[in-house]
């Protein structure tokens, strides 16, 4: 940095007003001194810059092209990044929180340890992006296409990833406590040892998924496809593994099966009765009771205690 910028840096908000710097565009403030909070920056070509540690916190860079560039440590807290740029980036230790930062590309960036707690990404591009151990706690990541991502060890506690496509991504022991992942896409997603406590996995797509060790206690799982997933030593799932699925489609086939087996069926052992001692259930058309067969314990029928040896009705009890 020249000295120049140094001293600029020493001055009081009002004396900086009155210092030649104050008086180059925002694009020379950045690049001369890494100093451009509040700017506005909107389209502005950054690509391929080395900005460490620059302080962009509040600027307007709506459509920026930061691609390539060095952000690391970088701040850019309550920046308005919409529709912009970070293709390969590096935004290692950068504090992101609260940026609005929809539609944007971060195509294989680099966000590991980032701060981008309360940060709204919907309908971002993050596809094969390094976002290890970041803070997304709060963050809206609703719609956003992170194929390939890598989030293991991240804070993803109450963030909304709605309809997000997280297939092939990496969570291996991230936080998704209470995360929204409603309609989300996991298939063949590494969430071993995450934590889904809470989460809301409603019609989630999880095909092949890997929840080893995962933690889904209490987590909402109405309409979950987990075909094929590997579900060893995973917790809070005793619903699926003892098969009472009457709020989770493990697979639409299963669930086809599970509806079919709900239905009444003929007991055990009366088909191979005489028709003039065949208990049948009610009249398929009418719906009215028919008599059923005397000592039906034999057969199957849970009857009341006292009833094993009369005869009764369906709904009604024998005169």
């Amino acid at each position: 940095m020249k000295i120049e910028d140094q001293s600029y840096q020493s001055l009081s908000a009002r004396d900086r007003i009155k210092h030649p710097i104050a008086r180059r565009t925002p694009i020379e403030r950045l690049l001369e001194t890494k100093q451009c909070p509040g700017g506005n920056l909107g389209e502005a070509y950054l690509a391929k810059l080395d900005l460490t540690e620059a302080n962009l916190g509040g600027a307007k860079l709506l459509f920026a092209n930061f691609n390539c560039s060095r952000l690391d440590r970088a701040n850019f807290s309550g920046a308005d990044l919409s529709f912009a740029t970070f293709v390969n980036a590096s935004f290692t230790n950068a504090d992101l929180s609260g940026i609005e930062a929809r539609g944007t590309q971060w195509f294989e960036a680099n966000l590991t340890h980032a701060n981008l707690c309360g940060a709204d990404l919907g309908f971002a591009s993050l596809v094969n992006a390094q976002l290890s151990y970041g803070n997304l706690s709060g963050a809206r990541l609703d719609g956003t296409n992170a194929i390939g991502v890598d989030l293991s060890g991240a804070d993803l506690s109450g963030a909304d990833l709605g309809g997000a496509n997280l297939g092939d991504s990496t969570l291996i022991e991230a936080n998704l406590a209470d995360a929204n992942l409603q309609n989300a896409r996991l298939v063949k997603a590494d969430l071993r040892d995450a934590n889904l406590k809470g989460a809301n996995l409603q019609d989630a797509n999880l095909l092949g998924a890997n929840l080893q060790n995962a933690d889904l206690t209490g987590a909402k799982l109405g309409g979950v496809n987990l075909a094929g997933a590997n579900l060893d030593g995973a917790e809070g799932i005793d619903r699926i593994t003892h098969n009472l699925v009457s709020d989770v489609q493990i697979t639409p086939d299963r669930m086809t099966r599970t509806q079919r087996s709900q239905a009444p069926k003929t007991p055990k052992g009366v088909a191979s009765l005489p028709k003039s001692t065949r208990p049948h259930l009610r009249n398929a058309r009418t719906a009215a009771p028919i008599p059923v067969a005397s000592n039906l314990s034999n057969l199957g029928f849970p009857l009341p205690t006292g009833m094993e040896d009369r005869a009764v009705f369906l709904g009604h009890r024998a005169g």
